[in-house]
């Protein structure tokens, strides 16, 4: 009996120094298996982390959590149901993120098995956006004759543009509205993708922390570093004195990167604004300076918090005098591209040749129909001889009566304009009666119109027709009532039409009208 107790005891024992065992484990939190961009578009995403174990157990069960930090705070909690052997991984699927205001989020992950041999693998971290939106986005090409560079532009509403070189390019080759292209012999055709903006204001926001002093420099700087391409916008600076102030970036190769000037005419320590929009790429080492004429900015030197940052995103990270002082550039103001939106190609055009304008016609009475077979043009302009022009390529129109109209289209690129004329005898109809077409009242008008026909005209209904001046047929409500024609003008857009009837005895006649 003795045995046995001693036996059991024994075993009591050793499972209990497996139980002190179990420090020897460890699970590290590695990744969020997610975009850095969350898309919702008005739903929600999946949230997936990956957990592995890096200790010498087999360890069951192991629960997870994320804290969600941003606009609309929350926490979404999971457990792994996959038994994880030594160096093993498995993927958790915690829930499904909602998608709150628009935002920058601070996803932190945790592992919280007891007996951790490494509490700090097991906490890991990402800043993500999440949008739920959707954006358009401007373009407009560019062109030259000859070989050299264009600036291309490309915007959208609170929103930066990030410039590719392909539909599928990993790396932007610029962020901004405009892109500089190198000097170009041929036509190349840049891809301009849309990203709302995400808004990050860091470092100190005035002087009123700490005790702070006047001073004059010209080699003092603020170092940071940047993960994500974005812009500077602004800081904030606090001159004691009247003058001119040179602010500049400078890169980790010492090569000045922006340089902008600025003039305070009035100072005594108020805090300034000043504009920068510095385009910054992903880098590390970053320092801003500025050359002061006497302005003697106002600095702290105590009490600086270093770093100021949003992690993986953007980190001040500190000065070149001391690290308890905070140097002059308060209330940093960042923008960066958040949601990102499909990419449309912006061309940068190459013209060799100057346009060669040509067209041909095929007429149906008073429809003239044109075709356009003009080469290298960016764009062309009609002249129907009747006092209309068009800047369609390839136009119809409609001529309001009779006779010999000359037409000419101009054709127009980097390296010159040509025109083509051409006359076209236009034969309104069996008889042009337009001289005597009656009245249409009342005119201009924005809904019903009624046409009073010449005397002894009797309609053919079945014929009545509304164009508009680029020979376009408009399908409108009529109907005749003891010889006026009235018709509903009011889902027509604003300007001038003309309105046709070919009558019993096969004349045309025709007028026109003015919608407003």
């Amino acid at each position: 009996m003795k045995f046995l107790k001693s036996l059991l005891l024994s075993l009591i024992c050793l499972l209990s120094l497996q139980q002190a065992k179990a420090g020897v484990f460890d699970v590290g939190t590695v990744k969020l298996l997610s975009p850095k961009v969350f898309l919702c578009l008005g739903d929600t995403v999946p949230l997936n982390m990956v957990i592995q174990n890096f200790g010498s157990d087999t360890v069951y069960s192991v629960p997870v959590r994320v804290n969600i930090g941003g606009i609309v705070p929350f926490v979404l909690l999971a457990t792994s149901t996959k038994t994880l052997l030594p160096g093993d991984t498995a993927v958790v699927y915690l829930g499904d993120v909602p998608c709150p205001t628009n935002g920058l989020y601070h996803f932190t992950f945790f592992t919280q098995l007891n007996g951790d041999a490494n509490l700090q693998n097991d906490t890991s971290y990402q800043t993500s956006y999440i949008a739920n939106t959707t954006f358009p986005m401007q373009r407009v090409d560019a062109h030259r004759c000859g070989s050299g560079a264009l600036q291309i532009r490309a915007s959208v509403t609170d929103g930066l543009i990030y410039w590719y070189t392909s539909d599928t390019a990993s790396n932007s080759i610029g962020i901004g509205e405009t892109f500089q292209t190198p000097n170009l012999s041929f036509t190349q055709t840049y891809w301009a993708e849309p990203h709302a903006n995400v808004h990050v204001n860091l470092g100190e926001r005035d002087t009123t922390f700490a005790s702070f002093n006047g001073t004059n420099f010209l080699t003092d700087a603020m170092s940071f570093d940047v993960f994500e391409g974005m812009v500077l916008d602004s800081v904030k600076v606090y001159p004691m004195n009247p003058g001119m102030l040179v602010m500049r970036l400078l890169n980790n190769q010492n090569v000045v990167l922006y340089r902008d000037t600025f003039y305070f005419p009035n100072a005594n320590g108020v805090g300034h604004f000043v504009n920068l929009h510095w385009q910054l790429q992903k880098g590390v080492g970053y320092r801003m300076d500025a050359l002061g004429t006497n302005t003697g900015l106002l600095r702290n030197t105590s009490a600086a918090k270093y770093p100021y940052e949003v992690p993986y995103v953007v980190s001040i990270n500190g000065n070149t005098i001391s690290p308890n002082y905070y140097l002059y550039f308060y209330d940093w103001h960042f923008r960066l591209g958040g949601c990102a939106g499909p990419r449309q190609p912006v061309n940068a055009f190459i013209r060799t040749t100057p346009p060669n304008a040509n067209f041909s016609i095929q007429s149906n009475g008073a429809l003239v129909i044109f075709t356009n077979h003009t080469t290298n043009s960016d764009s062309v302009w009609w002249n129907f001889g009747d006092g209309i022009i068009n800047t369609t390529w390839q136009p119809n129109h409609l001529y309001a009566k009779s006779g010999l109209y000359i037409v000419t289209l101009y054709a127009k690129n980097d390296c010159g304009i040509d025109s083509f004329k051409m006359g076209i005898n236009v034969i309104a109809g069996i008889q042009d009666i337009s001289s005597n077409s009656g009245a249409i009242s009342p005119n201009p008008s924005s809904d019903w119109m009624q046409w009073a026909l010449p005397n002894g005209v009797l309609p053919n209904e079945s014929s009545i027709r509304v164009y508009a001046l680029d020979g376009k047929w408009l399908p409108v409500k009529f109907f005749n009532e003891n010889g006026r024609i009235h018709f509903d003008v009011s889902t027509l857009p604003q300007g001038n039409y003309e309105v046709q009837m070919r009558t019993q005895s096969g004349l045309l006649i025709h007028n026109r009208f003015n919608k407003l």
